[in-house]
């Protein structure tokens, strides 16, 4: 049976949009203020992450995932930057910004490197404090390539559904691997520094391209907050409804990179057998098959 839809997208199989939680369904971490300075996964939905570029960056905000989201749209929570401590005067080479990983056989379809490299289309709704001119970045890992480009929050306070369709890059390399393919990386602020590369153009990985065209600074007040719902990337050149599916779904792509077991009111969580006086031993199965062999850690043993 083959089936046909108007419209420059292809009906694919499986899920049309390339990130994981794109509607931010899913959130197995506790929310963590604080970030800034400190790197990684701190909380807020699952698949988004921070990484400080210099590490000396002084202001502070939280990740969480917020209980509302654009009215009549579907959508019942969104991503929400928090800011905490202010950044009034942002140092040149300083940069907030949240990312968002693709695995990088999930996206090494898309052909880069080739001659009919494929486009793909970002859609999303944002909601913001601060109105200007914000700056969104594609990176490309196994290649060390990046399109940068630009969009407007026009009004405060206010959700704004915004649409950006990035050409493939027949330039590039995306690996077939469980290594990192695409990065979609949604700046807050940078200094001087980070501006004035190229837009809309893929070119070589720069500092330059994080903020190029954009001055706004979401951190210049505890007021202000910053925050995205429906985050779709999906192949093709034209933005197609969000892709709304099953919590369950959702849930074990999310496990496929990070899993946690936990129980309330101390209850045991594993069958165990005391090694020694220092060691136990027990056994856990993993809901999904992980993208790699993961790394545990327990809190509060008891």
């Amino acid at each position: 049976v083959e089936q046909f839809r108007f419209g420059s997208n292809p009906i694919p199989g499986g899920s049309k949009n390339l990130f994981h939680n794109g509607d931010f369904a899913v959130a197995q971490r506790p929310t963590v203020t604080g970030l800034g300075a400190a790197s990684g996964y701190k909380g807020g939905p699952d698949g988004v992450s921070y990484s400080p570029l210099s590490g000396g960056e002084t202001g502070r905000f939280t990740l969480s995932q917020d209980p509302t989201g654009p009215a009549n749209s579907g959508h019942r929570q969104s991503l929400k930057v928090d800011v905490t401590t202010a950044d009034t005067s942002i140092a040149a080479g300083h940069a907030y910004y949240f990312e968002m990983r693709i695995e990088a056989q999930n996206c090494s379809h898309l052909k880069y490197g080739e001659s009919d490299a494929e486009a793909v289309t970002l859609s999303f709704w944002v909601y913001s404090t601060i109105t200007g001119d914000f700056q969104f970045m594609l990176q490309e890992n196994d290649g060390s390539r990046q399109y940068s480009t630009g969009y407007t929050v026009s009004s405060s306070n206010t959700w704004e559904k915004k649409t950006i369709t990035i050409p493939g890059d027949t330039g590039g390399t995306i690996n077939n691997d469980t290594g990192v393919g695409l990065t979609m990386l949604f700046m807050l602020t940078g200094g001087s520094t980070l501006q004035g590369g190229t837009e809309d153009s893929w070119v070589a990985a720069a500092n330059n391209g994080y903020s190029a065209g954009s001055t706004v600074n979401i951190f210049s007040s505890t007021s202000n907050n910053f925050a995205l719902a429906g985050v779709q990337l999906e192949v093709g050149s034209v933005a197609t409804d969000f892709a709304h599916e099953d919590i369950g779904t959702t849930l074990a792509k999310c496990q496929r990179y990070y899993w946690q077991q936990a129980f309330p009111n101390d209850k045991y969580i594993t069958t165990a057998y005391i090694v020694n006086t220092t060691v136990a031993a027990g056994a856990y199965s993993f809901p999904v098959t992980m993208r790699a062999v993961p790394t545990g850690s327990v809190v509060g043993p008891t």
